[in-house]
């Protein structure tokens, strides 16, 4: 059967694909409302990039054992009703001229916490609605919703821009959340998997990050997706500022600029599987981690908007490509159980260094300028890229357990 056929999977991709284009609205246009209603300095910047990740690691390794305990499809749908109510009070306070920094930031780092729930149960329920063999499929269907949603969010947050304001723009994303909760109710509710009963919080995140700290393969995906994430959150904390204040360009001209690039994205997700079937799932992993370098390094040499369009495409291309194959490959082999809390110990690690990097390109920014840190990121790719190019990823060697 195929996985459009899967009770449960068209809403879950199309829950997943509504919310992803509302993100990637907000992450053009809450930026762009920093740098230029609020004034944002680099170093404010930063600290705004870091606040919407910092909550994977204050809240991500017990969110996955909560998660093991409790309904996934619950989650989500909570979760996406806590977001649409957090973002929604942006624009309100904007309303009455009284938006400031501080608030801009604590709600980011409030969506950040109901995110780490939300993507932890996503990832769990997936291999409840389809076959182990099929997660690759269903993967790259739910990647190419997203990387569609990549495309088509900053373009609409740049369109919106132009005739409303940055923070009436954030609407679009409450909506997105909303719709996202109604499409969830269709996703059957599965059963907690065997061994989910309630037993000591920190027994069961620590057998989670036993598992992956004892994974040979998984352990050098972390590591790889860690630092590939560090040198993200380098380039998130400066390339807005890159893109207006050094190209010149305008915030609606750089949300077209982001849709070009995530074109790379869509292309990365529906060639994924074909690729796996090529060379390898495994050596998919290493592969990509290798093309994430010269895409990364065309931004800092980038004089316009046609040059940062082709570096964000390739690197969107090489992070879906990566995501889908090192993604289902946890998910098959992981033990049922164990996803919730295997799922929350990785994106624990991973999501904890872009907000480092973040903060790190903030500071780094002050110190010696936007381009220089560009190219640090760049250096920090290809240290990431080590763990997995040296592994038994690049002769196609997968663990089944």
């Amino acid at each position: 059967m195929s996985v459009w056929g899967r009770p449960g999977f068209t809403p879950l991709v199309t829950s997943a694909t509504v919310s992803e284009v509302g993100s990637q609205v907000s992450v053009l246009v809450l930026p762009v409302l920093a740098a230029t209603v609020l004034a944002a300095t680099p170093w404010e910047m930063g600290v705004l990039a870091a606040a919407g990740t910092v909550p994977f690691l204050v809240v991500g390794l017990p969110a996955g054992a909560l998660v093991d305990r409790w309904r996934p499809r619950r989650v989500m749908v909570v979760c996406d009703l806590l977001r649409a109510g957090l973002l929604v009070t942006l624009p309100l306070v904007a309303w009455f001229g009284g938006l400031g920094l501080a608030q801009a930031v604590a709600v980011a780092f409030a969506v950040g916490v109901a995110t780490v729930f939300a993507d932890v149960a996503a990832q769990s329920i997936l291999p409840a609605l389809v076959d182990r063999d099929d997660l690759v499929r269903a993967n790259s269907v739910l990647m190419t919703g997203a990387s569609a949603a990549e495309v088509a969010g900053p373009g609409l947050g740049g369109l919106l821009l132009r005739v409303v304001s940055a923070p009436a723009a954030l609407l679009a994303d409450v909506a997105s959340f909303l719709l996202s909760a109604v499409f969830l109710r269709r996703v059957p509710a599965p059963a907690r998997p065997p061994g989910s009963g309630r037993r000591a919080l920190l027994r069961e995140i620590a057998e989670g990050l036993r598992y992956v700290v004892g994974h040979p393969v998984i352990r050098r995906i972390t590591l790889c997706t860690a630092g590939i994430n560090l040198a993200s959150g380098l380039r998130e904390a400066v390339v807005v500022l890159f893109a207006l204040r050094t190209l010149g360009l305008s915030p609606s001209t750089l949300g077209i600029v982001l849709s070009v690039g995530a074109v790379g994205g869509v292309l990365g997700a529906l060639t994924a599987g074909r690729l796996a079937d090529l060379v390898g799932q495994g050596r998919v992993v290493p592969l990509a981690a290798l093309l994430e370098v010269p895409s990364v390094a065309l931004t800092p040499v980038a004089h316009g908007a046609v040059l940062l369009a082709v570096s964000a495409a390739g690197a969107a291309f090489a992070a879906v490509a990566y995501n889908v194959a090192q993604v289902s490959m946890r998910q098959r082999t992981c033990p049922p159980e164990l996803l919730g809390r295997m799922n929350a110990s990785i994106r624990t690690l991973v999501f904890g260094t872009p907000p480092v990097g973040a903060l790190l390109g903030g500071a780094l920014a002050g110190a010696l300028g936007l381009v220089p840190v560009l190219w640090v990121a760049v250096a920090v790719t290809v240290v990431a890229a080590v763990p997995v190019v040296f592994s038994p990823l690049l002769r196609d060697e997968l663990p089944e357990e």
